[in-house]
């Protein structure tokens, strides 16, 4: 295989188009590669795009195809990947030196305006999918040049070719001669048998690609692949590398098939051999056999004539019996219509109790739409009255920011006063002083009488208002009255109907009635039941007479039965001594009867036979006892056990023929686990070794109608998925079942295991003792049998003929007689039951007559019901309109009492604002008044009156403080002005107008009512704020029940309408009556129901014992060779019919008494003809088995199967011919055999030489794989892998391929479809299916792995199944065991002129995860240069002393390019000689190549 030089992956976008590899490029230089790339970089990525070189279209991960990179917004649109392999000499060619494989791919369809209209379009048909087309290319060359891998025309100044640019530039390579070779394949199979001319082979890269999937999985890959080391043997190294390399050797691409075809071909002729050469011995014997025969037949009488006297009236029992179906046909229908009736009943009951159910939750909707209603107009109404409460709270503390305001307004005043009046004197002052009080005197008057009049206006509203709060007080208590009067009305109603319900409800149950509105109809129905009881006991009564009748004549038939027995008695005596008079002279016959215990001479045939077939299955059974015990005790000796029987063979070649390799016997696998797992397992599937095990694809097993319907038995063998080993849900509770089986514990113990093999080994020998003594005993009963047989063919005993029929009657009778006592029986035990039957209908009839009564009393209290009921609906909907009255009269009362408290609240403000001018007045003004002054002005403002206050209070601090500090008082003036700015504010910020609070406070309309009251109205508010949570909160329960009721009807109502269709809405008074009521009915109705499916069941009993004696006689007449009549003709036989007293008892009531003697009395009549015709069937079965005994099975089969006894003369005349010209044909077939043997096996011969051959080309491939798996370590040559496969001798390998073919014909032929014997062929002859033939136990071959340990005398070779140590010492060893695979399919792929080096190449991906120890590594690269490897390793972080041991190291990063991560080289080191430059294409124009 040539190694790796260059790599290059040109414009591929991943990652959603978030991640580029531009034009990148990595030389390997054909050496031991390490590129260290970040997680997320692209890594597996870029693996993958190298893989499409080798294996197009393939994937790593199934989740990650290439089709992937052309999903919408991936923005990829043609990608390419490159590798150029530096060619091994034996592959070179023409000097070329290079090899570049490419891989161009874009989504499928993908044509863009450059494109060639007519170009092809090649979209890979086996390609994971077809959204994606592609084609790879090959180019050779001798030296680097503009056509290498580096230089390939991808892109050319920042446009990208298009995928038919790049095909046409390769194709005008192909064509013209620039110092390479160019090669295009459109399809994947045609480009890799070219690799493999080349060292490159799709074997070594598909376990690549297996060993890439994810990081690290050289170990899983073998382990999960490849679990023992037969796999690795059968399906590793035969099927995947050996096959396939002499598959690509001879370019054949089906080997087995062909072979198949060829077996199949010669398939016939090989059957025909085999079974003439074990018929050819018996041929004379044969003749004999068939002679004897044709002799016995010529004197063949039989007697055909007597048995149509029964006809007649076989005809007559069976228009009976037709009349009896007929009938009870008709009630069957009748009760069936019944039984529909009664289901629509119970039906239209349950969809009425579903209408209550829905009825009865609206009538709860309603009421609680009405609780919400209630509830939320109480809500409203309290949160109109917070609202109302917040407002005047607003605008009662505005109005008292603005009191204050006034106040410091006032105090401005004053102070700006007193500043600006502090040069007066005192005298001008107090005039000043003298006029202000007279003016103050004029404002307080006035206000005083205002305020007066105010307080008398409000003071009458308050009487008034209190009035009509008492009124309202007693208007509601009036109220309360009438609705307590309602309710104890509806109460003592509700008492009545209750009281009148509960004599209902017991004279319902004593009427049997379910809903009382049913009463009348219930009362029509048992009147008319009483007219048919009294029918019914009048029409017993006379059958019970016709049963005394029946049983009368049924004795009378029985003694005439018994008389005539005792005259058959005498004739049997006189019979048997004549014939023990003939018997006295056979004196062998009489020795042989005498040994056999046996008295006659048929009976001694039979006899013979039966122990000679007898014996015959002892010795076939012995002979698989012991072969049973032959192989457990060679499967004891290797530790394991197999389950064997006939069942679970045919089992289990299905299964294997079907699915393979896939199948596994349970031993075998348990065989395989370590202890731990053995335990686990046999512990949760105790039966798991006596099964078969699934590798994989399980859901195959359960969709395989074929192994679900297995065959007939009732045989169970488990099936089970190899998930067991680890889905832990599956465990069998052996605590409640108990499995009858053969314990295999003693496998797992040495001493139970040798006691075990030394017992088999005695019942063994025994066995074999038993074998030859049932084989020498065999002989001598045949030859007895054939003396018997011979004797037998020239005799016929007319006495015994007698005899026999004379038993036959005698057994009749007295079979008749038992019948009859059985009959008469039976007529008693129907006679007693219409006895009862009719004290039950008397019973009945009683009982009805008293329902009749209770339902008359039913519908009188029902009626009374009905009447209290309407007098309750009008007492409530009185109580509905007081309810209403009520509520109207508590809110009058409750706005009232509102108003009444809003009034006195004014009086108490008016009055203090009267005490406030009165104490202002005499305070401040009254000592400044002087008599007699009058007022300055006839009115003032109020901005006035506060500036004639702050004067006043000014002038007045000028004489009382005389020499008070004036920067004092501007302090204070700065201080009260802000007090002013700040109540201005406040009134804004409660969102009130300043203008508009002075107007109301002006005017008296915001009275000062105090903070106390102000309080109050707060506590109100909060009180009311929680009274109205509280209600919101059940206003929210009610609307969420309310919500749940409504998805509740609506649910009920889906159900109607799914369950009966069409929803019919239903208005009733009291629903939970309603419902208990249509309930009970549909109980009842149930009841009724089942009771009629009883009677169904009881009539199809019936039925079934009319069909079987309708059937019986169908049989007999049709065995009588008569035509059963259709129904026209029943039907005129049934009339004519009709006055005979016999036909019309059986028509009425089938009388099985009579039935059956007609039909004994015909049996009898055809066992006289079936009496020789068993004896024919007895000699033709003897001789049948005589030719099988002397091998000529399909005659004997023959003979079973078309041999019939002749019905005439002239047909005994012809069969006897027949006979003689079958031995004829024998001898003639004799003849043409035995010319014919010769040439078959010829044939045979070459097609088991040819496979013979292919088993002994394995055998010396696999003989090569421990020599080219060697590395020099420590000056000691070490094998990596070893291989022990135990062959037989090579003298029986001819033997046991002639067995093998002769057996997997055999099994062919069990198929019956063409396509199902090629396949199961095609199976038996595959590579490692032949190759078992020349093993001894494909199960005891053993593959060894090499361990290096840190201590080189601890070094040692581990089985493949064992091969563990440390995670990292176990993933060391696989990696050896795939290089030596690697180097072993390089190895024999290669021809025999391929002399010299011969290089490989593996990619694993990061393999040092827990494999970092470089003791590890040191055999494994050791192995890569022995065997001239180069290993290619994608990885992260690894340590120095591993990327030391790499010729070749790349570090790769990302940098953000257009805004994309494009991946880079961030530092490169080389060992490898990097004197050869790489050649760097010249600039030129360049030709149209359909750049993007």
């Amino acid at each position: 295989m040539p190694q790796i030089n260059r790599i290059r992956v040109n414009n591929v976008k991943y990652n959603f188009g978030t991640q580029f590899y531009d034009d990148f490029m990595m030389r390997f230089n054909c050496s031991n590669t390490l590129y260290d790339l970040a997680n997320g970089g692209g890594k597996s990525l870029l693996m993958l795009l190298l893989m499409q070189n080798m294996i197009p279209n393939c994937t790593l991960d199934d989740k990650q195809p290439i089709e992937k990179l052309f999903r919408q917004g991936s923005g990829n649109t043609v990608i390419h990947s490159l590798i150029e392999w530096k060619l091994d000499p034996c592959y070179q060619k023409d000097n070329y030196k290079y090899m570049t494989t490419g891989f161009c791919a874009r989504k499928a369809n993908a044509k863009t305006d450059e494109d060639d209209a007519g170009a092809g379009v090649n979209v890979a048909g086996d390609s994971l999918s077809s959204s994606v087309e592609y084609f790879n290319y090959c180019i050779f060359y001798r030296e680097f040049g503009d056509n290498d891998i580096k230089n390939l025309p991808l892109e050319n100044n920042g446009e990208r070719i298009t995928y038919n640019g790049l095909k046409a530039y390769l194709r005008d390579l192909e064509k013209k001669d620039f110092g390479v070779s160019v090669k295009i394949f459109e399809g994947k199979g045609d480009y890799l048998n070219f690799l493999t001319k080349y060292g490159i082979y799709e074997s070594q890269w598909e376990i690549v690609r297996g060993i890439n999937k994810t990081e690290g999985h050289v170990r899983t890959y073998f382990e999960n692949s490849y679990k023992t080391s037969r796999k690795v043997v059968e399906d590793l190294l035969i099927e995947e590398i050996i096959q396939k390399s002499y598959n690509n050797t001879l370019g054949v691409d089906n080997d087995e098939g062909t072979m198949a075809q060829t077996l199949m071909d010669i398939k016939d002729k090989l059957l025909e051999l085999s079974k003439k050469h074990a018929q050819i011995s018996g041929y004379d014997s044969q003749i004999t056999a068939i002679g004897g025969f044709a002799e016995y037949v010529k004197g063949f009488k039989v007697l055909y004539d007597e048995k149509t006297m029964l006809e007649d009236r076989l005809y007559k029992l069976m228009i009976a019996c037709k009349k009896s179906l007929a009938d009870s046909d008709m009630r069957k229908k009748n009760i069936e219509d019944k039984l529909e009736s009664l289901t629509a009943d119970k039906q239209l009951e349950c969809k009425c109790a579903a209408l209550g159910e829905i009825a009865a939750q609206e009538a709860s909707l309603s009421e609680m739409k009405q609780l919400i209603e209630d509830a939320l107009k109480a809500v409203e109404k309290q949160d109109k009255q917070i609202e109302e409460k917040r407002h005047r709270l607003t605008d009662l503390e505005s109005a008292q920011d603005y009191r204050d305001y006034l106040e410091y307004s006032v105090s401005v005043k004053q102070i700006t006063e007193t500043i600006n009046n502090r040069n007066l004197g005192n005298e001008e002052i107090t005039d000043k002083l003298h006029q202000i009080a007279a003016d103050m005197k004029s404002v307080i008057d006035t206000k005083t009488t205002a305020l007066k009049q105010e307080y008398e206006k409000i003071s009458a509203e308050v009487k008034h208002l209190k009035q009509t709060m008492d009124e309202a007080d007693k208007s509601y208590t009036e109220s309360l009255k009438r609705q307590a009067a309602a309710k104890a009305q509806i109460e003592y109603i509700q008492s009545d109907i209750d009281e009148l319900q509960k004599n209902l409800a017991e004279a319902m149950e004593d009427a049997g009635v379910i809903v009382a509105e049913n009463a009348g109809t219930q009362l029509t129905d048992v009147d008319g039941k009483l007219v048919v009881i009294n029918n019914n006991i009048d029409t017993l009564r006379l059958k019970i007479s016709d049963i005394s009748d029946r049983y009368a004549l049924c004795n009378n038939r029985k003694e005439v039965l018994e008389l005539n027995n005792k005259m058959l008695d005498e004739q049997l005596e006189e019979a048997s001594k004549k014939i023990e008079d003939m018997e006295a002279d056979e004196t062998r016959i009489d020795k042989l009867l005498s040994i056999y215990n046996v008295s006659s001479k048929d009976e001694l045939s039979g006899v013979l036979y039966g122990i000679y077939d007898k014996m015959g299955r002892q010795i076939i059974e012995t002979q698989k006892e012991a072969d049973k015990l032959d192989t457990f005790i060679e499967n004891a000796r290797k530790g394991t056990y197999e389950c064997h029987s006939e069942e679970r063979d045919r089992l289990a070649q299905y299964l294997t023929d079907t699915y393979g390799d896939d199948v596994v016997e349970g031993h075998e696998w348990f065989r395989n686990l370590n202890p731990g797992q053995k335990r686990d397992v046999f512990k949760r599937v105790p039966f798991v070794e006596y099964g078969f095990i699934i590798k994989n694809d399980f859901d195959r097993i359960k969709e395989d109608v074929t192994l679900m319907n297995f065959q007939r038995g009732a045989y169970v063998v488990p099936v089970i998925s190899e998930n067991v080993l680890y889905d832990t849900k599956l465990e069998v509770n052996t605590e409640l079942i108990a499995f009858a089986m053969k314990d295999m514990h003693f496998l797992r113990d040495d001493a139970s295991l040798m006691v075990e093999i030394e017992t088999a080994e005695e019942e063994l020998g025994e066995l074999n003792t038993q074998l030859d003594k049932l084989n020498d005993r065999r002989a001598i009963v045949w030859d007895d049998y054939s003396y018997v047989e011979r004797l037998k063919m020239l005799e016929s005993s007319a006495l015994v003929i007698d005899k026999d029929e004379l038993t036959r009657r005698k057994a009749e009778n007295e079979s008749e007689i038992n019948r009859l006592n059985l009959e008469a029986g039976d007529i008693e035990r129907e006679k007693s039951a219409a006895e009862s039957r009719l004290e039950e209908l008397q019973q009945m009839k009683l009982r009805h007559e008293d329902v009749a009564s209770a339902l008359k009393r039913v519908m009188e209290l029902s009626g009374s019901v009905n009447d209290k009921a309407e007098l309750l609906a009008d007492m409530r909907k009185q109580l509905d309109d007081a309810d209403a009255v009520l509520d109207g009269t508590l809110d009058t009362q409750e706005r009232v009492r509102s108003e009444y408290s809003e009034a006195v609240l004014k009086c108490d403000g008016l009055e203090r604002e009267l005490e406030k001018l009165d104490s202002g007045w005499n305070e401040l003004y009254r000592q400044y008044y002087v008599e007699g002054s009058k007022s300055s002005a006839d009115e003032f403002g109020a901005e006035e009156i506060l500036d004639m206050e702050g004067k006043f209070l000014g002038l007045k601090e000028l004489i009382d403080k005389e020499n008070s500090d004036i920067s004092d008082k501007e302090a204070l003036l700065r201080h009260y002005r802000n007090s002013m700015d700040k109540c201005v504010k406040a009134i804004e910020y409660r969102g009130s107008d300043f203008n508009e609070i002075k107007s109301k406070v002006e005017s008296g309309v915001l009275e000062n009512i105090g903070e106390a009251a102000m309080y109050e109205i707060k506590d109100s508010i909060n009180k009311d704020l929680e009274s109205t949570a509280s209600k919101r909160s059940e206003l929210d329960s009610l609307n969420a029940m309310m919500n749940r009721l409504e998805g509740s009807i609506e649910h009920g109502i889906g159900k109607i309408r799914e369950e009966y269709g069409e929803y019919e809405k239903v208005t009733c008074d009291n629903p939970e009556s309603y419902i208990r009521q249509h309930k009970a009915q549909a109980e009842a109705v149930e009841t009724e129901i089942k009771a009629v499916k009883s009677e169904l069941g009881r009539i199809d009993k019936e039925q079934k014992d009319i069909y079987v004696w309708n059937k019986d006689l169908e049989r007999i007449i049709g065995n009588a060779g008569l035509t059963i009549p259709d129904e026209n003709e029943i039907a005129r036989l049934m009339e004519q019919d009709a006055s005979d007293d016999e036909t019309e008892v059986i028509g009425t009531n089938v009388d099985i008494a009579s039935y059956e003697s007609v039909s004994k009395e015909y049996d009898k009549q055809m066992k006289l003809i079936g009496k020789k015709k068993d004896e024919f069937e007895k000699r033709k079965g003897m001789l049948a088995n005589l030719l099988d005994g002397y091998g000529a099975g399909r005659l004997a089969d023959e003979i079973r199967n078309s041999l019939a006894m002749p019905s005439d003369s002239e047909e005994t005349v012809s069969l006897a011919d027949r006979l003689n010209e079958t031995t004829g044909l024998i001898q003639l077939e004799k003849d043409r055999v035995s010319k014919g043997i010769e040439d078959m096996e010829r044939i045979k011969d070459n097609f088991e030489n040819r496979c013979i051959q292919t088993c002994c080309n394995i055998k010396t491939d696999l003989d090569r794989l421990p020599k080219l798996s060697t590395i020099r370590m420590d000056d000691e040559t070490i094998s990596i892998v070893g291989l022990s496969i135990p062959y037989v001798p090579e003298d029986s390998f001819k033997d046991r391929m002639s067995s093998y073919i002769d057996e997997t014909i055999d099994m062919a032929e069990s198929f019956m479809a063409q396509e199902e014997r090629l396949r199961y062929i095609r199976n038996r002859l595959t590579w490692k299916r032949l190759f078992s033939v020349i093993v001894t136990d494909m199960n005891s071959i053993r593959v060894n792995l090499y361990k290096r340990e840190r201590i080189k005398d601890q070094s040692r070779y581990l089985r493949y199944e064992e091969a563990v140590g440390s995670t990292g010492q176990s993933q060391g060893i696989y990696i050896q065991f795939l290089i030596a695979i690697i180097n072993y399919i390089s190895s024999i792929n290669a021809s025999a002129g391929n002399t010299g080096i011969i290089g490989k190449t593996i990619f694993i991906d990061n393999p040092f995860g827990a494999a970092k120890d470089i003791y590890i590594w040191e055999p494994i690269f050791a192995l890569l240069k022995t065997n001239h490897v180069q290993l290619i390793v994608p990885a992260r972080g690894a340590t120095p002393a591993i990327t030391g041991r790499f010729d070749v190291n790349y570090i790769l990063g990302q940098k953000l390019t257009d805004g994309r991560q494009t991946t880079v080289v961030v530092d490169y080191y080389s060992k490898t000689d990097t004197a050869q430059m790489e050649y760097t294409r010249m600039d030129y124009e360049q030709t149209s190549l359909f750049f993007e």
